[in-house]
């Protein structure tokens, strides 16, 4: 059974900081979410101009109206254009999909994206430290973009098997160049699948941050040599 916790259309409560508007609140006591109930509550949120929380961090089901809750909060960002917003709508709702499992308010995804889509990357300083740390890195993200320089169709069905036969020719398991691969794109050791960052993030900006982490290998290391 699911149940509609709340359905506001623009009511308010009063707290410290003066009247703000309440979200919408979609609770479910079942494996699924009733479809029905499930676009009530975004459809209450859009018209609302509220945010949806799910009460229990379960996953809604990729849809266009997902686009009218999240979209706007990713122009905010600067993290896409309202152009790709009508271009673009398969790719973003992937974007969605891939992001919501850890989010519990459609405010949290936009956050989440900037790791994928904005124009630096800042690298949480343990994964650096557990997946940098191999003399080789640098070496193996070398590998690692040239490969996907050449990847043709841009796609997660194409990508995967390339970073396999980069580890199976350096002679490394996968997590020894996805991981630090993962860090290099994402600044954080986990991400949804390396894949699927990859198609998202797209192959130039891609390439620039392997780049970028391989600067920052190598530099460090000489900072170190001369210490």
């Amino acid at each position: 059974m699911t149940k509609l916790l709340d359905r506001h259309q623009g009511r308010t409560e009063r707290g410290q900081e003066g009247t703000r508007k309440r979200p919408v609140v979609l609770g479910t006591l079942s494996v699924r979410v009733d479809p029905s109930a499930e676009r009530m509550a975004i459809d209450s949120a859009i018209e609302a101009g509220v945010p949806l929380v799910i009460a229990n961090i379960l996953r809604l089901r990729p849809m266009p109206t997902t686009l009218a809750l999240v979209g706007p909060e990713l122009v905010a960002e600067g993290l896409v254009s309202p152009a790709d917003l009508e271009a673009r709508p398969p790719w973003l709702l992937t974007l969605v999909d891939l992001l919501k499992v850890r989010a519990r308010s459609t405010l949290e995804v936009a956050p989440q994206a900037r790791a994928l889509l904005g124009e630096t990357v800042e690298y949480d300083e343990a994964a650096v430290a557990k997946q940098w740390r191999d003399p080789a890195t640098a070496e193996r993200l070398r590998a690692v973009r040239g490969a996907l320089a050449a990847v043709e169709p841009w796609e997660p069905e194409a990508i995967e098997p390339v970073l396999r036969a980069v580890a199976e020719r350096l002679g490394v398991g996968l997590g020894k160049v996805a991981q630090p691969l993962r860090v290099a794109l994402t600044g954080s050791a986990a991400s949804p699948g390396i894949d699927q960052v990859l198609w998202l993030m797209g192959r130039e900006k891609a390439l620039r941050r392997i780049d970028a982490a391989v600067s920052h290998i190598e530099s460090s290391g000489a900072a170190q040599e001369n210490r």
